[in-house]
């Protein structure tokens, strides 16, 4: 995870005083010039797999839970917005509503085969004011260097088998109405 963590830092560091210059670049859902917020990272992989194709990981913010990472640590997907490196950030890209920017998404990729489609994400998301604007297949191969892991226990840096998998995108139901009314007037 270091070693990850610190060519992520690189590409962060690197590329800060050109980021400006460069052309967007699209990794499947995400673009250079996307504010992103990555979640529960874990061993920071898929940030690089974003870094790596962007060129640059300049702003795209990653971070765990777990107390050994080094780029944000300690941060719970729960109260991350009262977290003093993100409670003023706002971004297009990420899983937390309440740091939502105006037409930003919340993207959820989850398995969806037994048991885990009992979760029922986009239940859950009305209930936190989101829309379902889109699911599409979560493919592996789409983020070249993007390692899934256990996360925890004492096979936690091991991958397991994505099987049946899923990236809910979200917006918030206010843009939903707004998008719907304009939609009423054919725009």
């Amino acid at each position: 995870m270091e070693e990850i963590a610190r060519r992520y830092e690189h590409y962060f560091f690197m590329n800060r005083s050109t980021q400006f210059n460069q052309k967007e670049i699209w990794a499947k859902h995400y673009s250079s010039n996307h504010r992103i917020l990555l979640v529960g990272e874990g061993d920071f992989s898929f940030a690089l797999s974003l870094a790596d194709s962007f060129q640059s990981g300049f702003k795209i913010v990653a971070s765990s839970i777990d107390s050994y990472a080094r780029l944000l640590f300690g941060v719970d997907a729960c109260t991350m917005e009262f977290h003093r490196d993100l409670y003023l950030r706002k971004f297009d890209r990420i899983n937390a509503s309440q740091m939502l920017r105006p037409n930003g998404e919340v993207h959820v990729s989850h398995k969806t085969k037994f048991p885990f489609d009992c979760w029922n994400i986009v239940e859950l998301a009305s209930q936190s004011r989101l829309t379902l604007l889109e699911c599409v297949e979560f493919k592996l191969e789409d983020y070249p260097g993007y390692i899934n892991k256990r996360g925890d226990g004492l096979r936690s840096d091991e991958p397991f088998p994505l099987g049946e998998c899923c990236t809910f995108k979200f917006i918030s139901s206010s843009t939903a109405t707004m998008l719907n009314f304009w939609k009423s007037f054919g725009v």
